[in-house]
């Protein structure tokens, strides 16, 4: 399994956070930790140590509040429309705490480091038969995470499961040899040498208040459960602008119900434990994002989890890159409409590129999308009316552009899943290997049972495609009912079927990445 853990933090935590706080206090000593305007003036700055949330409640609505260098703790909660949340360049929103006290403890004759810390936040409640976590991960499910010097180490789920340098335990029930609530360590990882610090804060921002702004801030190690956000947006019209999101343990942005026509812009998004972002949100415009490293806690990927994950309608999802995160890069599910993804740039994930998954009217267009694994590049599967064009698709084996009709086939749901119709691919660009074994490209039934008049249906088609080899021509193409549907059929089969009558091929093309 590629290690998606052992990335790099949020890019200036530690420095940042040390020398910025000593200043904070130097400067405000006995003072509030922030300055509260005349009540006429709609501008409050906050410094380390402020309570952002008591800043909130003693201003009207519509308050800018600048956030100077440094870190704030807590979860914020709006409630009153038009704030806005501007930081400084170094500040921080931390949703963890130091973890001190640390002790050494033998448990069945093994060294440990510990310290207590209470009561441990609920786990999420999974309630899926295919399990939220990954096997050997099933720790995925509580919302903690544990950080040493801004790196995250993976949640063990036994005691003796506990390696120095990679992993911690919480004890939850007191009968794997420890006390119960306690925090281990190994004997290795000398914890009063280093910064260890606990998720402890659901979310940085969330609430209902509409037209929000937050820009500029580091929103960092939030203990965010499953299918929720460090930015948690329940309120429209809010706008999220060039911030790092990251080491949270759910998802980094959210769109919650109610979270609609957002707009978010020029963030990134990276290492969160989950997802990058997404959500269920009807309507706006997620733009220029960088989305990379997520589910570092190996949530299950066919759960809901890596890049983004998007189930509102009339959602935009544009000029993004999303690349090295263990679930699909950029992916739409669930009944949604009018999707579109543009511009986007896709790579390195796993379970594709881009997918659209049992929702209609998918647009996907102008996409560069290469190097990813265990799924197609893209994919159009269970939906319906889907425009898939302009873009450049690398086959690193797993195919390239695969539209597949799976009605009937999904187990213990009674979810739509719509029969392909009206689904065009047209002025694609792909390059293939010549010595590959896949299905480049097609239309393919898994439907149970089977559904042939989708090879009939002339509002289905490929046409006017571009498909460059590294060599010579081989088969790499699927349509009608086949013995085998992992076989592909030839170039002269395709074109019998009525596809890419206006198609290009080009031999000997290296590949582009």
């Amino acid at each position: 399994m590629r290690n998606w853990t052992r990335q790099m933090a949020c890019a200036g935590g530690v420095a940042l956070a040390s020398s910025f706080t000593l200043l904070a206090v130097v400067a405000l000593g006995a003072r509030n930790a922030y300055s509260k305007p005349s009540a006429m003036a709609a501008r409050v700055t906050l410094s380390p140590g402020a309570n952002i949330q008591n800043a909130i409640d003693s201003n009207p609505a519509g308050t800018t509040f600048l956030l100077n260098p440094g870190v704030y703790h807590g979860s914020v909660t709006l409630t009153q429309n038009g704030d806005s949340f501007i930081g400084k360049r170094g500040a921080i929103m931390d949703g963890a705490y130091p973890l001190t006290g640390w002790t050494q403890a033998l448990v069945s004759g093994v060294l440990y480091w510990t310290t207590t810390n209470g009561t441990p936040l609920p786990p999420f409640a999974c309630g899926v038969f295919y399990g939220c976590c990954v096997t050997g991960y099933e720790a995925c499910v509580y919302p903690q995470n544990l950080y040493v010097d801004n790196v995250e180490y993976q949640h063990a789920t036994s005691l003796a499961n506990v390696t120095a340098g990679i992993n911690w335990y919480y004890d939850y029930s007191g009968t794997d040899g420890g006390i119960l609530n306690n925090i281990y360590m190994a004997a290795g990882d000398m914890p009063n040498s280093h910064t260890v610090e606990l998720g402890k804060e659901p979310y940085a921002f969330g609430g209902s208040a509409g037209n929000i702004t937050i820009k500029n801030l580091i929103i960092e190690k939030y203990a965010a459960p499953l299918n929720s956000g460090a930015i948690n947006v329940q309120g429209q019209n809010w706008i999220i602008q060039n911030n790092e999101v990251c080491l949270n343990h759910g998802e980094g942005i959210t769109a919650k119900i109610g979270g609609d026509n957002i707009q978010v812009l020029g963030n990134n998004v990276h290492n969160n434990g989950q997802l990058g972002i997404g959500g269920p949100g009807n309507g706006g415009l997620w733009d220029s994002n960088t989305v990379a490293f997520n589910n570092t806690d190996y949530v299950n990927p066919d759960f809901e989890a890596g890049g983004s994950k998007f189930n509102g309608n009339q959602v935009t999802i544009s000029n993004n890159v999303a690349h090295d995160n263990y679930g699909p890069g950029l992916w739409t599910d669930v009944n949604a409409t009018y999707n579109t993804y543009d511009h986007n740039t896709s790579y390195n994930n796993y379970n594709g590129g881009i997918r659209y998954e049992i929702s209609r009217y998918g647009v996907i267009t102008n996409n560069t999308v290469y190097g990813n694994t265990n799924s197609a590049e893209v994919v159009y599967t269970g939906s319906d009316h889907g425009r898939i064009s302009g873009n450049t698709v690398v086959d690193y084996g797993w195919g390239a552009i695969g539209v597949w009709n799976i009605v009937g086939t999904r187990p213990n749901s009674n979810l739509a899943i719509y029969q392909v119709t009206d689904t065009q691919v047209t002025n694609n660009t792909v390059w293939l290997s010549s010595t590959g074994t896949d299905i480049a490209a097609g239309l393919t039934d898994f439907a149970s049972p089977l559904q042939p008049t989708i090879f009939n249906d002339p509002s289905n088609f490929f046409d006017s495609n571009t498909y460059e080899f590294s060599g010579t021509v081989r088969n790499a193409w699927m349509w009608g009912e086949v013995p085998n549907v992992y076989l592909p059929i030839s170039w002269t089969q395709w074109l019998g079927n009525g596809q890419d009558s206006h198609a290009q091929i080009i031999t000997n093309v290296p590949q582009p990445h």
